[in-house]
C-alpha cells in the first residue's frame, strides 16, 4: 500500500514487475507517473487500484501489460494518460473499470488490445478520447459498455475492430465521432446498441 505521497514516480528502469500479490494499492497521490521503462507488468493480483489521483501518467513503455487480475480499478483520476508505447494490452480481467475521470487519453500506440474480459466499463467521462492508434482491438468480451460521456473521440486509426462481444453499448454520449478509419469493423455482435446521441459521426 502506498498512501498520501505528492509525487510517486518511477523512471528509468528495465523492468517495473509486480507479481503475486493480493493487493496493490496507490491512494491519495498527487501524481504517479511511470516513463522510460522496458517493460511495466502486473501479473496475478487479485486487486490492482489506482484512486485519488490528480494525474495518472504511462508513457515511453516497450511495453504495458496487465494479465490475470481479478479487478483492475482506476477511479477519480482528473488526468489518466497513456501515450508513447508499443504495445498497450489488457487480458484474462474479470473487471476492467475506469470510473469518474475527467481526461482519459491513448495516443500514438502500434497496438491497444483488450481481450477475453467479462466486462469492461468505462463511464463517467468528460473525454474519452483514442487517436493515432495502428490497431484498435476488442475481442472475447462479455459486455463492452461506454456511458454517460461528454465526447466519445477515435480518430486515425488504421484499423477499429469490435469481435464476438455478447453486448456493445453506447448510451448517452453528447456526440460520438469517428474519423480517419481506413477500416471500421463490427462482427459477431449478438448486440449492437446507440442510444441517445446528439451527434453520431
Amino acid at each position: 500500500m502506498v498512501t498520501d505521497l505528492n509525487t510517486f514516480i518511477v523512471t528509468d528502469l528495465n523492468n517495473f514487475m509486480v507479481t503475486d500479490l493480493n493487493s496493490f494499492i496507490v491512494t491519495d497521490l498527487n501524481t504517479f507517473t511511470v516513463t522510460d521503462l522496458n517493460t511495466f507488468t502486473v501479473t496475478d493480483l487479485k486487486t490492482f487500484t489506482v484512486t485519488d489521483l490528480n494525474t495518472f501518467i504511462v508513457t515511453d513503455l516497450n511495453s504495458f501489460t496487465v494479465t490475470d487480475l481479478n479487478t483492475f480499478t482506476v477511479t477519480d483520476l482528473n488526468t489518466f494518460i497513456v501515450t508513447d508505447l508499443n504495445t498497450f494490452t489488457v487480458t484474462d480481467l474479470n473487471i476492467f473499470m475506469v470510473t469518474d475521470l475527467n481526461t482519459f487519453l491513448v495516443t500514438d500506440l502500434n497496438t491497444f488490445t483488450v481481450t477475453d474480459l467479462n466486462t469492461f466499463t468505462v463511464t463517467d467521462l468528460n473525454t474519452f478520447i483514442v487517436t493515432d492508434l495502428n490497431t484498435f482491438i476488442v475481442t472475447d468480451l462479455n459486455t463492452f459498455t461506454v456511458t454517460d460521456l461528454n465526447t466519445f473521440i477515435v480518430t486515425d486509426l488504421n484499423t477499429f475492430i469490435v469481435t464476438d462481444l455478447n453486448t456493445f453499448m453506447v448510451t448517452d454520449l453528447n456526440t460520438f465521432t469517428v474519423t480517419d478509419l481506413n477500416t471500421f469493423i463490427v462482427t459477431d455482435l449478438n448486440t449492437f446498441t446507440v442510444t441517445d446521441l446528439n451527434a453520431f459521426m
